[in-house]
C-alpha cells in the first residue's frame, strides 16, 4: 500500500473559512468537524492537529476508516483529548493557554479537506466586592469611595458603578474612575480593580454604592450594596426653648442648641442674658426657676466657631 504522505501530497487540498467556538473554562469543549458535504462512508481518515508555534503544529488524533481514533499528541493534550461519533474534537478541562487554531483534515476519495476552528475559551469572573472603602465623605472634596473587584474572568469584566443602582459614569470632576487589568500567574486569568472616586453632596446621605461586573458569560453580577457616612460643615444654627412662650414663673426652662453639621458639634456656649456658660458633650442648658428677671434675649453658637449663633427671646409671666 502507498505511503498516505505520498497519497497526500498527490490529493488535492481544500482549506474552508475559519469559525470560532467558544467554550467554559474549565469544561470539556467540542469542537466540531464541519463535514457536512462529506459523507461519512466516503472518509478514509480523519485527523485532528492545532497551530502549536507557527509554522509548526502539533498532531492530536488520527482516525482511519473502520478503526477506532489514535491520539498521536505528546504533549499536554495527550490526555485530554478524544473524539466522538461525528468526529469533532472533545478537549476536557479547557484552559486559557488551549486558544489555538484546531484543524480537522479529512482524507475523502481524492480530496483532502480541512476545516480550521479557532478557540476562545471564557470564564466568568468570580462576584465583585467593594474594598478599601472610605470611613466617610466630605461634602465637596473628592475622596475615594473604595475600590470595586472582580476576580478570575475571561475576558476581563466590564465594571460599572450604581449609585441608588443608577449608573455612575467619570465626569471629570465629582466622579472619577480609574481601571486596571492585571493577568493572574499559572492561570492566565484577569483580575479588574475599578476605582471610585466621588465628591458627595448632602443628598447622598443614606444613599447606597455598590458595582456591577458586566460579562460575556452569564448574567451580571453585583456586589451587595455599601452606605457611606457624609459629613459636612455646620450651615445653620437653630435655638430652642421648652416650654415655649410664654413661661410661666418658677417653672424650668431647657435650652436647646441644633446645629446641622454631620458629624453634629459636641460642645455649644449658652448666652444667658450676658452670662457666658459653655457646655461640653451636649445641646442643652436648663434654667432652674425662672423669674420675671430672667426675661430677654438668649444666645447659642458654636465653642469652635462662635460667629454661628442664634437668638431667641423669652418672656417670663
Amino acid at each position: 500500500m502507498m505511503h498516505l504522505s505520498l497519497i497526500f501530497s498527490a490529493l488535492l487540498c481544500q482549506v474552508t473559512g475559519l469559525e470560532t467556538v467558544i467554550g467554559l473554562y474549565g469544561k470539556t469543549v467540542e469542537i466540531p468537524c464541519n463535514i457536512e458535504t462529506t459523507k461519512v462512508e466516503d472518509i478514509m481518515l480523519t485527523k485532528w492537529k492545532y497551530n502549536k508555534e507557527q509554522p509548526v503544529q502539533g498532531d492530536l488524533l488520527v482516525k482511519r476508516k473502520n478503526e477506532n481514533a489514535m491520539v498521536s499528541a505528546t504533549d499536554e493534550y495527550k490526555g485530554r483529548i478524544s473524539m466522538a461519533a461525528n468526529f469533532s474534537l472533545l478537549l476536557a478541562d479547557a484552559k486559557l493557554t488551549d486558544q489555538h487554531t484546531f484543524t480537522c483534515m479529512v482524507v475523502s476519495g481524492a480530496d483532502i479537506i480541512e476545516y480550521p476552528v479557532k478557540l476562545v475559551v471564557q470564564k466568568s469572573p468570580e462576584p465583585p466586592f467593594i474594598t478599601e472603602k472610605a470611613e466617610a465623605l466630605e461634602i465637596g472634596k473628592r475622596t475615594k469611595l473604595g475600590t470595586c473587584v472582580a476576580k478570575n474572568g475571561n475576558p476581563a469584566a466590564n465594571i460599572v458603578w450604581l449609585k441608588n443602582n443608577k449608573t455612575l459614569s467619570s465626569d471629570g470632576n465629582r466622579i472619577l474612575i480609574n481601571e486596571t487589568v492585571v493577568k493572574q500567574p499559572g492561570t492566565d486569568l484577569l483580575n479588574v480593580a475599578s476605582t471610585l472616586q466621588f465628591s458627595a453632596e448632602k443628598d447622598d446621605t443614606g444613599a447606597q454604592f455598590s458595582c456591577r461586573a458586566e460579562h460575556p458569560q452569564g448574567r451580571d453580577l453585583v456586589s451587595p450594596p455599601q452606605t457611606f457616612t457624609i459629613t459636612y460643615f455646620t450651615e445653620n444654627i437653630v435655638l430652642k426653648g421648652d416650654p415655649k412662650d410664654p413661661v410661666v414663673e418658677g417653672s424650668n426652662v431647657t435650652l436647646t442648641c441644633v446645629a446641622d453639621g454631620n458629624p453634629p458639634p459636641t460642645s455649644f456656649n449658652f448666652d444667658l442674658k450676658g452670662d457666658l456658660v459653655k457646655v461640653k458633650n451636649a445641646n442643652t442648658y436648663t434654667i432652674t426657676n425662672i423669674s420675671r428677671n430672667n426675661s430677654g434675649e438668649y444666645k447659642c453658637s458654636l465653642a469652635d466657631n462662635p460667629s454661628m449663633e442664634a437668638t431667641m427671646n423669652i418672656t417670663v409671666n
